[in-house]
């Protein structure tokens, strides 16, 4: 009997050890590779068509809580958030917290599931039978749903949930199209209809980034047209802005105007503050580095549905070890725990410091802070009781009534040169500066006891006075410089304004009148006299209904020569004739020059009343200053109007030649 050696024995355990070895590589290769196999096959096998099975735009209206659970699978670690609707919006509330959620990720999250499809289905209990070797977990657990995934529910109230799933992994394109970036494929698990599906839908990753992404990151929660009042304080500032109508006011510490393109600015930046973090208590947020004596306090006030509601935002700096604000914690006055928020930020995202909190950046540096269409009157109340009123019946078309003889009052267009820079420095002219704020002030000292023009502003809801005035620096010397001052009444504010605004607001009453010089009829004309200084006069004969022109020059007829459209133009020229400005009744320097006119102006008329009589009106007309033709004074005579300046180049399409070339001015002079 031959005796096994212990070698032999040896050799033949270790090939034992090696064959079971080998088998059970075997075993768990298969395994493995059927597993992998099921995923691949899913993943990449040729699928059915994309059944959409999203949510219609009804159910979402009627979407009453979304509910999302973090780490769904794992009892000990489950995190439980609560969505619901209310009328302003969604609540995010936790077992400890309930905040506002944030509105634009929700609707992410219903955009997904109104335009969500189904591309392939797998049963559990299939999967299971062809893996007999796996478990449900390990199973789930391939197509990415795990412990740490998140499951959501929708409901339309407690007792009606529309749908609820797990979220599991992304999968690798479906379909022939190209992708968009925000479209991916996924798979989800229906506990309970035990099925995993593919998925086709806008993504929503966001949620992975934890429970509190759905919490309102904006601290403030308004509208624009719903803001009432903003009020700040600090150890610097300390003020209250109230809107009025559609105008923002100051009503604290002084009453003033605020400029709307400043608060529109703080608004918006207000608007687009971020949270970064949140923190339940002030423990680790370095809070031992806070001084109160720097806090900031911030107060919205909102109207809504016709009752008045408030958030406030006490800012609290936080220091680095330079002594640097590094961020700001918020603490919300109907929120919980506290904010961190950046110190500076971007256009895009601003922080605190971003922010302008500074009255006199924000209070306005115009006189009227109203567009020019809201203005429906101004009356121009001069020191001597003389008034005139400009009036906007329709916005941009201005008239001007003036007082014309005992209670009559003439209605016309005002000059076009006048209104708008009185539109400008009333409207769009900076001031200089501010140099008063201070209830009691002697006014005497502005110039502004007796105002060098009061204007009476009539808006659709409100009456606005301003007073103008000038003062001189030294009362005992005539060529010192002016200062010039407004005032509201309804403001204690006194504004430094440039002695351009003030020229273009206080004008004399005559500067007012329409540019146009006479008003006719063209088919009331019979003719026109047109004589030059040291020439002969031209008398023009017309036959309106026919159009027709005759010309005579010292009696003789040269209607051959006249060039009918050129008649025409002069006709034409005369009718819409404007002056540059109006000069004062008792103008000197106008005066002395029309005495000698170097041209004159005669239009026939046709009286209205009796068509056999003749009315005139005359025109004379005399440069500024010897050999200059820039500009021309001029003045209808016996008509009462006031002497007016006229441009050169008006004057000059009233003295263009009439005749044709062939007929010189040799042969005019002869005549």
């Amino acid at each position: 009997m031959a005796n096994t050696s212990p070698l032999k024995k040896t050799m033949k355990t270790k090939s034992l050890i090696i064959i079971l070895a080998l088998a059970f590589s075997s075993l768990f290769f298969v395994y493995n590779y059927s597993l992998f196999f099921q995923t691949w096959f899913i993943k990449l096998a040729p699928i059915p068509e994309a059944k959409p099975i999203g949510l219609s735009i009804n159910q979402l209206n009627d979407l009453k809580e979304i509910s999302l659970s973090y780490n769904s699978l794992n009892n000990d670690d489950k995190t439980s958030v609560k969505l619901q609707k209310l009328n302003r919006g969604w609540q995010w509330q936790t077992d400890l917290v309930i905040d506002r959620a944030d509105n634009q990720l929700i609707a992410k999250i219903l955009a997904s599931f109104h335009n969500i499809e189904i591309i392939d289905s797998f049963s559990l209990r299939e999967l299971q039978a062809k893996n007999t070797q796996a478990s449900q977990a390990e199973i789930l657990n391939l197509y990415g749903i795990n412990a740490q995934s998140i499951e959501l529910k929708l409901q339309l109230n407690e007792n009606h949930i529309l749908q609820q799933f797990i979220l599991g992994a992304d999968s690798p394109w479906i379909g022939d199209i190209a992708p968009n970036s925000n479209i991916k494929t996924f798979y989800i698990w229906s506990p309970i209809k035990q099925k995993i599906y593919l998925m086709r839908a806008p993504s929503v990753d966001f949620l992975k980034q934890g429970p509190t992404i759905l919490r309102d990151k904006s601290p403030f929660f308004f509208k624009n047209d719903e803001l009432l009042k903003i009020e700040f304080s600090s150890s610097k500032e300390n003020w209250k802005l109230e809107k009025n109508v559609s105008a923002w006011q100051a009503r604290k510490p002084y009453i003033c105007d605020i400029d709307p393109l400043a608060i529109n600015q703080l608004i918006n930046d207000i608007s687009k503050l971020k949270i970064t973090d949140f923190h339940p208590s002030l423990v680790n947020t370095n809070y031992a580095s806070l001084n109160t004596s720097d806090f900031y306090t911030l107060t919205l006030t909102y109207q809504v549905n016709q009752q008045q509601q408030l958030e406030s935002l006490t800012l609290i700096p936080v220091k680095d070890p330079n002594n640097n604000t590094s961020h700001w914690l918020a603490k919300h006055s109907q929120r919980s725990g506290y904010f961190q928020i950046k110190s500076i930020g971007s256009s895009d995202e601003p922080g605190i410091l971003n922010l302008s909190f500074n009255l006199a950046d924000l209070r306005s540096k115009r006189l009227l802070q109203i567009p020019a269409e809201e203005i429906q009157s101004i009356n121009m109340i001069y020191p001597n009781g003389f008034k005139q009123v400009l009036s906007q019946p329709r916005p941009n078309n201005w008239q001007l009534t003036i007082p014309y003889s005992n209670e009559e009052t003439l209605i016309e267009k005002p000059h076009e040169n006048k209104l708008e820079p009185f539109l400008k420095g009333l409207l769009d002219n900076l001031t200089l500066n501010i140099v008063s704020e201070q209830e009691e002030q002697n006014l005497a000292d502005y110039g502004l006891a007796k105002p060098s023009l009061t204007l009476e502003i009539q808006t659709k809801k409100t009456l606005y006075t301003l007073n103008i005035g000038q003062i001189q620096a030294a009362q005992d010397n005539s060529n010192a410089p002016r200062a010039h001052y407004a005032k509201w009444n309804h403001l204690n504010t006194i504004f430094k304004i440039s002695e351009e605004t003030y020229y273009d607001l206080v004008a004399p009453p005559y500067h007012w009148r329409s540019s146009k010089i006479w008003n006719f009829s063209p088919l009331s004309v019979k003719g026109i006299i047109r004589e030059k200084q040291g020439g002969q006069a031209i008398i023009l004969n017309y036959q309106s209904f026919q159009n027709v022109w005759t010309a005579q020059i010292n009696g003789n007829d040269l209607t051959t020569h006249l060039i009918q459209n050129d008649a025409n133009k002069l006709l034409n020229n005369l009718n819409n004739l404007t002056c540059f400005s109006w000069l004062p009744r008792q103008h000197q320097e106008s005066r002395n020059a029309l005495k000698n006119p170097s041209i004159k102006i005669d239009i026939i008329l046709q009286d209205d009343e009796d068509p056999k009589r003749e009315q005139f009106l005359t025109l004379w007309l005399a440069p500024t200053q010897p050999n200059q033709y820039y500009f021309f004074y001029g003045k209808v005579i016996g008509r009462g109007k006031p002497s007016f300046i006229i441009k050169g180049e008006s004057v000059k399409n009233l003295i263009m030649p009439l005749f044709e070339n062939s007929f010189d001015n040799e042969q005019l002079k002869e005549l």
